[in-house]
């Protein structure tokens, strides 16, 4: 089994080049939802066969999916195996989880008992 292998960090340089055209803020990934309600909350951010979310409901589904993911609990650190399609669903729980600060490993839904067995077996910390 191959191990996951970090990326290196940019040299202060690019960052400090990054920030000052722009391209980088103090934002992390689990704020980009909420960062693009609070621009423009009526349009579209998620479409599938069955529902459009705008941005604003999607960042109002994503807070639900937090609380009830924390209510199962789910905690900061925490290792998690997401088994989903590309749907709404899986989105809404990737972000859910990511906003609670698990450590997310997605499969796809069509992933065997091997690979889900390998997945666990290689996350750190709690396993849920």
């Amino acid at each position: 089994m191959t191990s996951a292998r970090a990326l290196p960090a940019p040299s202060a340089e690019r960052a400090a080049r990054y920030r000052a055209l722009g391209w980088w803020d103090a934002r992390l990934l689990a704020d980009g939802i909420e960062a693009a309600a609070a621009r423009r909350p009526g349009a579209p951010a998620l479409i599938d066969d069955e529902v459009s979310l705008s941005r604003a409901e999607l960042a109002a589904t994503v807070g639900a999916a937090v609380a009830a993911l924390s209510a199962h609990g789910v905690r900061a650190g925490d290792s998690v195996v997401l088994v989903s399609g590309n749907t709404r669903h899986g989105v809404i729980a990737y972000h859910g989880l990511l906003r609670l600060g698990a450590l997310i490993t997605a499969l796809d839904r069509r992933c065997g008992p091997a690979d889900l067995r390998a997945a666990l077996d290689t996350l750190p910390g709690r396993a849920r």
